[in-house]
């Protein structure tokens, strides 16, 4: 199962990771950067059932005779947390990878080797405050009446109107919504 692990982080361009285990145990030849846990965090949140699970503060399980509640204190503080993961060992102190969603637009923040649970959760909400106050989805005007029809060689019709897919929102700094400019190419015949 690790050897999978280390095969889709190599798929993920998470350059800098090596698992030794599955369980996070310490190995000093386990390794990662923030870039690369962020890149898995990526990957792990475009699965809704993932969600239903690191968003829950609290739950009973085993007939409620047992209670289980997240370490991470950002699913019940956080407005639009969707999770993710705290971790603690000897060698690498506090760490979270946290994610939050808000008015279409997500972000993940990722703090390694706090000092304490209270700095670390800290980070992350300011990395993650961060992103909202700054930054914001933008979704790109685009005249439809530039597209014209092109010629269709060897068809049965000898030309035809192409269909656009709608423009997906893009990422940019709060304020410079308008900034964005739709540059339409187009071959002349198909």
């Amino acid at each position: 199962f690790v050897a999978l692990m280390n095969q889709k982080a190599v798929s993920l361009g998470m350059d800098q990771t090596h698992f030794a285990n599955a369980s996070g145990v310490e190995d000093p030849t386990q390794l990662s950067t923030a870039r690369d846990i962020a890149a898995m965090s990526c990957e792990l949140l475009k699965h809704e059932k993932v969600k239903s699970y690191t968003t829950i503060w609290m739950d009973q399980i085993r007939g409620g005779k047992t209670e289980v509640v997240n370490t991470n204190r950002l699913a019940r503080f956080y407005d639009g947390c969707t999770g993710l993961k705290t971790s603690f060992t000897e060698a690498t102190k506090h760490c979270i990878s946290a994610s939050a969603a808000r008015n279409g637009i997500s972000f993940v923040a990722v703090s390694l080797e706090s000092d304490s649970a209270d700095s670390n959760f800290s980070a992350a909400r300011s990395l993650l405050d961060y992103g909202f106050a700054n930054y914001t989805i933008a979704v790109p005007e685009f005249d439809t009446s530039q597209i014209l029809p092109l010629k269709v060689t060897g068809g049965i019709k000898t030309e035809t109107l192409p269909v656009c897919d709608p423009v997906d929102g893009v990422v940019v700094p709060v304020g410079r919504e308008k900034d964005i400019e739709v540059e339409l190419v187009q071959s002349e015949e198909i």
